[in-house]
């Protein structure tokens, strides 16, 4: 009975051991654009600190190993969310190419930024809703290094 437990301790410690070290490999590469615009954005979550708008797209691999989460800003005042997904719909389809990344975030996830005129992109692995802040952040640092 202690050699049975004890095997399951083990196992449970060395299966938890494997996810996180998963969870610190670097990204191969970024999404795709093309694998963005296929799926899209498809709900938007009002950052509840900020009161900025997220556009979100589902979790998926976007042509990778990895599952992302794809999230756009744009840039001006929105009131209305339906009015926000569908003017986010169209900047997705003008995104460009990726222009950094991956790069781990303070916060531990990988993200790649995106740019399309208005708009920011941004795909985070593990998936996650960021926040408008996590963003925000990742913007600025992605600025600073001067891609």
């Amino acid at each position: 009975m202690k050699y049975k437990t004890l095997f399951i301790t083990l196992s449970f410690t060395i299966a938890q051991s494997a996810f996180a070290f998963n969870a610190e490999e670097k990204p191969e590469a970024c999404t795709s654009v093309k694998a963005i615009q296929a799926e899209s954005v498809n709900h938007v979550v009002r950052e509840s600190s900020r009161g900025g708008l997220i556009a979100l797209g589902s979790d998926n691999h976007y042509g990778t190993k990895e599952v992302w989460k794809f999230g756009i800003m744009l840039y001006g005042d929105y009131d209305n969310e339906q009015a926000f997904l569908e003017v986010s719909k169209k900047a997705v389809k003008a995104l460009k190419p990726y222009v950094y990344g991956p790069e781990k975030a303070n916060d531990g996830h990988w993200f790649c930024m995106y740019s399309a005129d208005g708009a920011i992109g941004q795909a985070i692995t593990p998936p996650d809703e960021p926040t408008l802040t996590q963003v925000i952040s990742r913007f600025y640092r992605v600025q600073n290094i001067k891609v």
